[in-house]
């Protein structure tokens, strides 16, 4: 049993690299999750929020509770990542991951990644969760291409100008190139 387990790990190792080694083009999110200064009043806005949507007093009550254990996870998931650099270290070896590597676009202001799981976990927004800055992803970003020591040919801001309601997502992109000398 324990050999068969071996080979059972060895062989989803096998798949994931073989997968990675097809990946030219990667879109990173520039998104921040923000933590107001004013945790009180947060609290009792998205209190007046939930009671005004729900069906039930029970239900506000755990709509809220949700919220907050989310608010609280993501705050803690991003103070672990920049404690000694260690989201820079996870992202430097996940690119190491991905031998044929060559682009990476930062998807300035983007609903669809990271946002939507953003909101999707607390539920319902105040509207200042998150901000699209980059004044600590981008960091963490470009940090994390010097470490891996990987070559890529292109770094790309792009903004996909989409309205979070469209329901058919095209996106319309105005990319800045930094492109590498080869």
């Amino acid at each position: 049993m324990p050999g068969d387990q071996r080979n059972a790990s060895q062989s989803r190792r096998l798949s994931q690299f073989e997968i990675s080694v097809h990946v030219k083009t990667i879109e990173f999110s520039a998104i921040w999750f923000d933590s107001p200064v004013d945790d009180a009043k947060v609290r009792r806005v998205m209190r007046d929020e939930f009671y005004q949507n729900a069906f039930t007093v029970n239900d506000a009550e755990l709509r809220l509770g949700r919220h907050i254990a989310a608010r609280k996870s993501f705050l803690a998931a991003q103070d672990f990542l920049t404690t000694d650099k260690t989201g820079v270290h996870l992202l430097a070896r996940a690119f190491r991951r991905l031998p044929c590597l060559e682009n990476v676009n930062v998807a300035l202001l983007s609903y669809t990644i990271g946002a939507k799981h953003i909101t999707q976990s607390l539920g319902q927004m105040t509207g200042c969760e998150y901000q699209f800055t980059g004044k600590v992803t981008i960091d963490i970003l470009l940090e994390a291409l010097a470490t891996s020591e990987i070559r890529i040919r292109s770094l790309n801001f792009v903004r996909p100008d989409v309205h979070i309601l469209d329901t058919d997502r095209r996106r319309q992109r105005k990319d800045v190139d930094i492109s590498l000398p080869e």
